[in-house]
């Protein structure tokens, strides 16, 4: 499981969803409030 944040995630979101795809692994998006 990766934590990211809501910028880095929106910046690099294909990479993260490929990765998501090929790999079955969770990402959680963090916000500042989180």
């Amino acid at each position: 499981m990766q934590v990211v944040n809501y910028t880095s995630a929106r910046n690099n979101l294909k990479s993260f969803i490929d990765n998501v795809c090929d790999n079955n692994e969770e990402i959680i998006i963090a916000t500042k409030n989180d």
